[in-house]
Formats: structure tokens, sequence, C-alpha cells
């Protein structure tokens, strides 16, 4: 099939060409190690959370292969170490650890075969305050699109969601002083039985947000000393009105790499509806749902989307 889609999470397309058949698929490993590092490096984290930690500077080369590590921690009252042995290609080894409690903890990795140790610290607080936006136009705020109008992704107290429809709620922890704190697993949450609520892993704190009544109901989200009130208003999903695409500017792409398309529902007022019924063709392929849809470059080759949401349509 030519693309996946997945719900929530932004599909990672990750392709090479073989030069011959005994060459197989060829790798840059810094092209993909960067990313990991961008992507795993926490240096602050909040209390109670479950957050990955990348040694400070490489043990071994980045050479494709994996090596083995092993991971301890001088401050056991503070963290616990999740994942005691490491694997990793890119000489940066990362670690699952669970932030117990405010203050800085200290990792230490060394390489099971040659040795060579590396380290890291972490700092813990508690936090003082949490956001909520919508994950899906987080996913493409600070990537350009070709009408050059980035979707807003302001700070959520209230949401609107389709009847039946589900919707990621991308949660910011900070702390007193406003510096943002990693970790997921942080949050907990209180609500009624008509809305469910539901953490679904990865290296952010997301949640599902779903319900299928209709009515305004309360979500309150806590961790540690911090809260956050959120207003759940579940409407018909033929309270959509319009579409608005945000689609992912493809100049400068190369071949085989990930684009994103966002598909925003609006009812007649202009506000947006989340989790509505959006059904998302792409050059005659079979349909698929949800408002985050990746797919890969093809250069030389135009695609294009139709979308529909109950009596709504746009296309590109």
């Amino acid at each position: 099939m030519f693309l996946r889609r997945l719900p929530l999470f932004a599909l990672l397309v990750m392709g090479c060409t073989a030069r011959s058949e005994s060459q197989g698929c060829q790798v840059d490993p810094n092209a993909f190690c960067a990313d990991v590092d961008t992507e795993e490096n926490a240096k602050a984290a909040v209390t109670g959370s479950d957050v990955m930690v990348v040694a400070a500077g490489n043990l071994s080369p980045r050479d494709g292969k994996d090596h083995t590590y092993t991971v301890r921690t001088a401050t056991p009252d503070l963290v616990d170490v999740l994942t005691p042995t490491a694997n990793s290609s890119c000489g940066t080894p990362s670690v699952s650890v669970k932030a117990k409690k405010a203050g800085t903890a200290l990792l230490e990795y060394a390489d099971a075969v040659t040795g060579t140790k590396a380290t890291a610290s972490l700092t813990i607080s508690d936090p003082s305050r949490i956001t909520a936006s919508s994950f899906a136009d987080a996913e493409l705020q600070d990537t350009a699109t070709r009408d050059g109008q980035r979707p807003p992704a302001p700070d959520l107290t209230a949401i609107t969601l389709a009847q039946g429809g589900h919707t990621g709620v991308l949660l910011r922890y900070f702390d007193a002083g406003g510096k943002l704190l990693r970790g997921v697993r942080a949050a907990t949450f209180t609500k009624p039985s008509e809305l469910s609520a539901n953490p679904i892993g990865g290296k952010r704190e997301v949640a599902e947000i779903a319900s299928s009544s209709l009515g305004t109901f309360a979500l309150d989200v806590a961790s540690g000393p911090a809260s956050l009130h959120l207003d759940v208003k579940v409407v018909k999903p033929e309270t959509v009105a319009s579409l608005r695409l945000y689609v992912q500017d493809d100049r400068g792409v190369k071949d085989g790499q990930s684009l994103g398309v966002l598909a925003r529902a609006f009812d007649a007022d202009g506000g947006i509806v989340y989790g509505a019924p959006i059904r998302m063709v792409l050059s005659g392929r079979a349909a698929v749902s949800g408002d985050l849809l990746r797919y890969p470059f093809r250069a030389g080759a135009p695609q294009r989307l139709e979308v529909d949401a109950a009596s709504a349509h746009a296309e590109t």
C-alpha cells in the first residue's frame, strides 16, 4: 500500500535505495542519529515522569552497528533506571528513567566491551504550570506550508469535540521559571464517565480525548502541584461546516521524504471541531480517516488530495 495512516502519531517514512543486490540498503548513520539526539535528549524533567536521557558525548563510533552499554545512577533517591542496559548504533545511548523527586540526578554510561564511560545529568522539578494544545496542530507548527499559513496551536482551555470522534491533546509542563520539563506518564485525569482521557505513550505527553455522549464535560489534569481545567463540549458530527487544509511545502524536499497534511474542521461560527469524521483520499487511493496525514514525497508525481467531513469538502 502506498501509505499508512496512523490516527495520532506522524508516520515516519525512512527509505533508501539499494546500489546493488550485494550492497543492500545504504544508510547514513549520522543523518539518522541527528534525529535521535534531537528527539530524545532531555535535560529537564517533570517529577513523577518517565523520561529518556541521552549520554553526553559519544561512547562509540557512529558506524551503524549496535553497541551495548550498561547504565547506573549515583543518585538512586532521585531516579530509577528503568533500562539498565542500552543498545545504540549512534554512539550516544539513551536510557529510560523514572524521575522520582526534585533534584539533579546523575547517570553513568559504560560501553560493555571497551569500558569507555560518559555521564549525563537530569534536573528534575515539580511543575508549576500545565498547558494543553492540539497534538496535530503542534506537529506542523514549525513546518513551512505551501501558502505560508501555519496551523494555530493555541493553549486550550476548552475543546469542541465531534461525537464518536477522538483527538490528541499535547500536554506540556513548565517549572516556576518557565522552563519546559520533559517526561511522560506524569499526569492524572479527573473526569466523568461520559468522557475518556487516555495517555497514548511516545516521547511526549499526549492524551487521547473521546466521547460518545453529547454535552459539556469537565476534564481536570494534575501533575504534582500543577493543574489544568478543560471544558470538553461534545457536538454532533454534522456541526462541521467547513474544512481548511494545511499542506507542507514540498520545495527542497528529497524524494521519499515524509510530508504532512493537516485537515482542520470548523463549525458555522468558525470554531474548531476536533475529532471530526474527516476522510482523505490521496490520488484515488483507498480513503483514510483522521485529521493528520503523512505520505512519502515522490518527485515528478503530483498528488491530488480530496478531503470530506460531514457536508464540507476541500481539495488540493
